[in-house]
């Protein structure tokens, strides 16, 4: 299975740039053979906004991405969204299926009947 490289960008106050860094991170963190992130975090909103601009002439990142954070594939520059988009994204890498086999054991008291 290979490794997707996933690049993010936005500026530190942001909040969906926050918490989509730590979504990503996270899924490094579990899956590190699956999933690598490189950050790209600016100090401020309008240093994220000349990047952001550079970004949509050289990666062709959609003139309606006026927002941060903007996340895109690294290996091949395809654009993947912003902070919907990439939790989007997660939750399709994601397969978590019920256990029916082990169904979680009742809280019984052996003790008291009743």
């Amino acid at each position: 299975m290979t490794t997707k490289r996933l690049c993010i960008s936005g500026f530190s106050a942001c909040g969906g740039f926050k918490a989509t860094k730590q979504a990503l991170a996270g899924m490094q963190a579990i899956f590190p053979t699956r999933f690598s992130l490189n950050v790209q975090e600016y100090e401020t909103k309008d240093e994220f906004q000349r990047f952001l601009e550079q970004a949509r002439e050289g990666m062709g990142t959609p003139s309606a991405h006026t927002g941060s954070p903007l996340v895109w594939f690294e290996d091949t520059g395809k654009y993947l969204g912003d902070k919907d988009g990439a939790i989007n994204w997660l939750r399709s890498q994601l397969c978590v299926a019920e256990d029916k086999a082990n169904p979680a054991a009742a809280n019984v008291d052996p003790f008291d009947k009743e």
